[in-house]
């Protein structure tokens, strides 16, 4: 049996957040915990700590540019062999767990999808364009699932992804190195890839409503980002050309 950690990193308090925790408390499995980090927010910390005192709760003590940091004191503080990471303004369905643990391998990058909805959860306004792989044979999939991960900024968010923790921990976590520019989730995609090879997407779809946890505070700083992977993995950089 895998038991998981899922790790919701907060900036506020808002209603999107309220319900994301309301659903992750009613999975079809029991056999997970839930991390909460609250990124210099007292108001989360105080909110989880009284509703879900079960949850596990982090306060960073960072600014709201936090998130590498955050995410990473979450794993290392993790119980599970499975890291499942979901945004906090993103909600999931009651399986959303148990489907995590069934695809679960080890040395292994699980890859869930995203759809994007307006304000109100009445309307998809960008569709997640990994779903088309859901159309192409395993053997076919398998070959281009790297590369569209990597050229597309839409098919791989730590928003909605799962590690086993063991490889998540030989990779050093998210890279610290990409605090100030962000994309530490495509970067640790092709980190993961370059050591284990091994990426698998998983048609766990969460509803995703953009920056509505103080996300929109945050730089992102594409040409920040490929210096890094020039400088730490040259041959590779040739995958970044189209962000």
């Amino acid at each position: 049996m895998v038991f998981a950690s899922v790790i919701i990193l907060a900036h506020k308090l808002d209603d999107v957040f309220k319900e994301c925790l309301l659903r992750i408390n009613h999975q079809s499995t029991n056999d997970y915990e839930v991390i909460v980090v609250s990124d210099n927010s007292d108001s989360v910390e105080k909110y989880v700590k009284k509703m879900y005192p079960d949850f596990v709760v982090l306060n960073t003590h960072y600014e709201a540019v936090g998130i590498v940091k955050g995410r990473n004191l979450g794993g290392s503080q993790a119980k599970g062999k499975l890291l499942i990471y979901l945004d906090s303004d993103c909600l999931c369905e009651n399986n959303h767990v148990q489907t995590y643990i069934d695809a679960y391998e080890p040395e292994c990058l699980l890859v869930g999808g995203i759809d994007y909805w307006d304000k109100n959860f009445k309307e998809i306004i960008l569709k997640d364009t990994r779903l088309a792989f859901q159309n192409l044979s395993p053997k076919t999939r398998w070959r281009f699932e790297h590369i569209w991960s990597i050229n597309s900024y839409r098919d791989f968010h730590t928003g909605n992804c799962g590690v086993d923790k063991a490889s998540w921990e030989s990779i050093g976590g998210f890279s610290e190195e990409l605090n100030d520019y962000n994309h530490e989730d495509i970067y640790f995609s092709l980190e993961h890839c370059i050591y284990y090879g091994r990426l698998k997407f998983v048609n766990n779809v969460v509803k995703h409503r953009g920056n509505s946890s103080g996300h929109d505070k945050i730089n992102h700083d594409y040409d920040g980002f490929k210096k890094v992977v020039f400088q730490n993995y040259p041959e590779y950089y040739y995958l970044t050309e189209n962000l």
